[in-house]
């Protein structure tokens, strides 16, 4: 994000080598976060409760104080939710993510309009912001279920989530890191394109600022569904 901001708002005719490497870390970038996310929905095939399930009888000849669902269950899920050391890591990034929804809400309400850029570069930094602000709620409402449920589990597999919310907890997840990214390859390539077209984005500023912005966030629903649509139906059926 850094980097992107930086080339971004630096003057294009100042960094034209950098504009370059930074459009081809962005091909790169668009290449291997596809694999990284069909990695991360491919998981969904096996999630954590099931794959619990399936290795009650693998740990029967291995260890014979391991021979049943709930045993693995106390082993690998009650002993780690209920350590102290996990549970103050919870709180932790529970508190970093509200503070950043608090500080991103703020920004966005009290000082879009306040800002100085131009109109393109306005609606990119909303764009960004508003993938940030998605990310943050989600990860601290799961991460708060997460730190409820190790208190309030009725069976040890409780600890482990329902294959359902399992599901419905990574596509909010998966599209706001993939908005973000988004985000972030949109501003590399409008920062390459003003390398050789200053001027011309400059007075088309209102009009590249929207298409910047639903590309963001188009290109981003068009890849989740393209690429996950079919798994998906997988799993609910």
């Amino acid at each position: 994000m850094f980097i992107a901001a930086q080339l971004y708002f630096s003057p294009p005719n100042e960094v034209p080598s950098i504009n370059l490497l930074a459009f081809s870390i962005t091909i790169n970038m668009l290449f291997y976060r596809k694999q990284h996310f069909i990695e991360i929905m491919s998981s969904l095939d096996n999630p954590p409760i099931q794959r619990i399930q399936n290795s009650a009888g693998n740990f029967s000849h291995l260890n014979n104080s391991i021979t049943n669902e709930t045993d693995i269950c106390i082993k690998y899920g009650v002993e780690v939710v209920t350590f102290p050391l996990y549970r103050a890591m919870l709180c932790m990034q529970i508190g970093f993510c509200i503070s950043s929804v608090v500080l991103l809400l703020l920004v966005l309400i009290k000082y879009q309009q306040k800002l100085i850029f131009t109109y393109d570069l306005r609606a990119l930094f909303i764009s960004l912001s508003l993938a940030s602000l998605l990310h943050a709620s989600v990860v601290a409402f799961f991460d708060s279920y997460q730190f409820i449920l190790s208190f309030t589990y009725a069976t040890p597999c409780d600890v482990f989530l329902p294959r359902e919310f399992y599901i419905v907890f990574h596509m909010p997840f998966m599209y706001s890191i993939l908005w973000i990214e988004a985000s972030q390859v949109v501003m590399l390539f409008g920062r390459f394109l003003a390398t050789f077209s200053l001027a011309t984005q400059e007075q088309d500023s209102r009009t590249s600022g929207k298409i910047m912005f639903l590309a963001s966030v188009k290109s981003t629903g068009a890849e989740g569904w393209t690429n996950y649509a079919n798994q998906l139906n997988r799993q609910w059926s």
